[in-house]
């Protein structure tokens, strides 16, 4: 995963300016068709193709070692697709408190084909966020 515009900046103010920078306390992901972009924002899981994507689904992170931190809790979204199937490519993660702010994004290593009633499972230690 690499950093949005948004969590780059977070990192540089938190540690070369005496900005005071509120450290999240709550996170979130979010599921996309395609790369979210530097914003963190494009190609989110639309709600008229899923009734059941209401966008970010709650996430925790262990404490980093080697440079990686692994999500804590399972992930699961059971969609609700009228016709046919659509396919998950990227995730982003979202601080969602305070506030809400995009913090990384990136590629699954294998998208996966949603379709109705099919839970997307992300397993413990599945979503990683890293820094290489």
């Amino acid at each position: 995963m690499s950093f949005t515009n948004d969590g780059e900046n977070l990192l540089l103010n938190w540690g070369f300016t005496t900005d005071v920078v509120a450290r999240p306390t709550a996170w979130a992901v979010r599921l996309h068709t395609g790369d979210p972009g530097e914003a963190g924002t494009a190609n989110e899981v639309l709600v008229a193709n899923d009734s059941n994507y209401t966008g970010p689904i709650s996430v925790t992170f262990g404490t980093s070692t080697a440079g990686s931190s692994p999500s804590t809790l399972q992930v699961t979204h059971t969609p609700s697709v009228a016709a046919g199937t659509y396919s998950v490519t990227h995730a982003s993660v979202w601080a969602t408190a305070p506030g809400s702010v995009s913090l990384i994004k990136g590629a699954l290593a294998t998208p996966r084909s949603i379709s109705n009633a099919s839970p997307l499972t992300f397993e413990i230690g599945e979503i990683i966020a890293a820094l290489d």
